[in-house]
């Protein structure tokens, strides 16, 4: 086989194995040492950029892709800006579970996912937090408002 042939044929595999998917970039260390904050929505709102706001909590309930736990969803975005189906535009979700919560560090990679699943952000003494969609110049600064 001559090799013009071959290298769409290893495209073509690299495709199919998902060798061609973007990573997520890789997040800080966690505060191990820290303790979570009394409210934790309250100081999601102060890293919030402008516009946004808090647009749900949910409580007992964990993330998606991952093992079934007892915690606190937590969703920002803007509310003047809507998708095609009409919900507010969501800027990230982070999920507060108790310290003992085993969902893994980056979730199951079965590749059947319509998204990444969501990743530990923080692990402190009195919890730890899972983020999904968090843009990376607001990794630190959330963690920071939310383990002292």
């Amino acid at each position: 086989m001559k090799i013009q042939h071959l290298i769409p044929v290893l495209f073509l595999a690299a495709y199919c194995c998902g060798f061609g998917d973007k990573q997520q970039a890789a997040l800080p260390p966690a505060p191990a040492a820290n303790t979570l904050v009394s409210d934790p929505v309250a100081a999601v709102k102060t890293i919030l950029p402008k516009g946004a706001t808090v647009l749900a909590v949910k409580e007992h309930t964990s993330p998606f892709y991952l093992p079934k736990g007892d915690g606190t969803q937590i969703v920002a975005g803007v509310s003047a800006q809507q998708d095609p189906s009409g919900k507010s535009r969501v800027l990230f979700q982070i999920w507060v579970m108790p310290p003992d919560y085993e969902g893994g560090v980056e979730g199951p990679d079965t590749g059947n996912h319509q998204t990444t699943p969501p990743r530990l952000l923080a692990t402190g003494k009195n919890a730890k937090v899972y983020a999904w969609g968090l843009q990376p110049d607001l990794h630190d600064t959330l963690i920071k408002a939310l383990f002292k």
